[in-house]
């Protein structure tokens, strides 16, 4: 009876150290297959990441790049402003310029219309002979005379 009690324990060991085994056989495919989905996950999430990081430098690259381009077109900017500045300045010289230029013309043709009616002849038909100057020296001949000083007929 010893003997069948030993069979029986040995039996009973062997088949709970088989259920031990197939069990932990069992944990042990089950987390190979987690691991190996875990770590295609984990490959996945690093390309990811990967890109991702890519992709910031890019963007960081185009932003730096437009910062720039940005920068650039104020300055040109400011300075077309002070162009646009200086030649309005220019113009209004020029416009200033011509209206003094222009108020001068008028007075000058006022003067000459003064003074071509100040030359014309009086009602009595005198001519002002004495405000035609000539060089002195100058002689003209006048009918059976020479005149050298027209102020003087």
């Amino acid at each position: 009876m010893v003997r069948v009690l030993l069979a029986i324990t040995l039996i009973a060991i062997g088949a709970s150290g088989w259920f031990a085994f197939n069990n932990v056989s069992t944990k042990i495919d089950n987390l190979s297959d987690k691991l190996t989905t875990t770590e295609g996950e984990r490959d996945t999430a690093l390309n990811q990441k990967r890109a991702a990081e890519k992709e910031r430098d890019d963007f960081k690259t185009e932003a730096d790049q437009a910062k720039a381009a940005a920068s650039r077109l104020n300055d040109q900017l400011g300075s077309l402003s002070q162009e646009v500045a200086r030649q309005k300045q220019r113009a209004d010289q020029h416009e200033a310029n011509l209206n003094k230029a222009t108020a001068d013309l008028v007075e000058s043709r006022q003067i000459s219309e003064r003074w071509r009616q100040f030359l014309r002849p009086s009602r009595s038909g005198f001519l002002l002979r004495s405000l035609r100057w000539e060089p002195a020296g100058v002689r003209r001949y006048r009918g059976e005379r020479f005149f050298t000083n027209p102020l003087c007929p």
